[in-house]
């Protein structure tokens, strides 16, 4: 498994989480109210150094349940919180990357912790000149 680090260091989450992979919350606002009108909680960010690339994971009520049905307007969402939060980050953490990948989940999951009963989605995007840009196809 690639190696992890945390970012942006305010408080240790209550989580087992495999050797080597811890998560944190980074400082600021933690409430982000989505395009949709659903709230993406802050979870942690992990810098991957293997890959260089900067995970940051959010909690959103009500993923699952009707909100993550419509796939456009995830993806808004997912668009909109690497627009509002990874230039910044990478700018200051790891600003020779570019490679963000944005995680929503329904109940906060130990990265890399497999949990078939809650609902996560994960998306990549690229940050060039402080803009996002979805990697999908």
């Amino acid at each position: 498994m690639a190696a992890l680090r945390p970012l942006g260091v305010t408080a240790l989450l209550a989580a087992a989480v495999p050797a080597g992979i811890c998560g944190f919350a980074w400082a600021g606002d933690a409430a982000r109210i989505l395009p949709s009108g659903g709230e993406a909680l802050v979870h942690d960010a992990l810098a991957d150094d293997d890959a260089a690339v900067l995970r940051l994971r959010y909690v959103v009520d009500g993923l699952g349940a009707g909100y993550g049905n419509d796939a456009e307007a995830v993806l808004a969402d997912m668009a909109w919180l690497c627009a509002r939060d990874a230039p910044a980050r990478l700018a200051e953490l790891a600003p020779d990357w570019s490679e963000v990948v944005i995680t929503l989940m329904a109940e906060p999951v130990p990265f890399g912790e497999t949990r078939p009963d809650v609902v996560q989605m994960f998306d990549a995007f690229t940050v060039e000149d402080g803009a996002c840009s979805w990697s999908g196809a």
